[in-house]
């Protein structure tokens, strides 16, 4: 993995140029505002869940995974109840099945507290 530690607001432009230049080679996302990733398309956050899952013996209906930003999109879609952090980017929120609160609002407690402690059924959002 390679991370670019860029201004925030050259992040775009950058994972633009840097995505077809790539290629095959390696998957272009961003981690955080200012972090541009260069990964091996091979590796994933959703394989490696899913290699954790089937070792563990767990179903996919039955995981869930948050994520805040990018490069979290495909463990999220993966995740049986994929769930975004509020301050995600929108296209994040998009394949999540729930959004949180923010990172500063405690947004994974508030998760945890409702779905695990409350045990309430996860539905799609509204």
């Amino acid at each position: 993995m390679v991370l670019v530690d860029l201004d925030p607001a050259n992040v775009p432009k950058r994972i633009a140029e840097l995505t077809p230049w790539m290629g095959d080679l390696g998957r272009v996302t961003r981690s955080l505002d200012w972090f541009v990733e260069v990964v091996n398309p091979q590796v994933s956050k959703s394989r490696a869940l899913a290699m954790v899952a089937d070792r563990l013996g767990i179903a996919r209906a039955e995981i869930s995974a948050i994520g805040d930003n990018l490069n979290d999109q495909d463990m999220v879609s993966w995740a049986g109840f994929g769930i975004a952090m509020g301050n995600a980017p929108e296209a994040l929120k998009a394949t999540a099945r729930y959004v949180t609160g923010r990172i500063g609002e405690g947004g994974v407690a508030q998760a945890i507290e409702r779905f695990v402690i409350g045990k309430e059924e996860p539905t799609l959002r509204t």
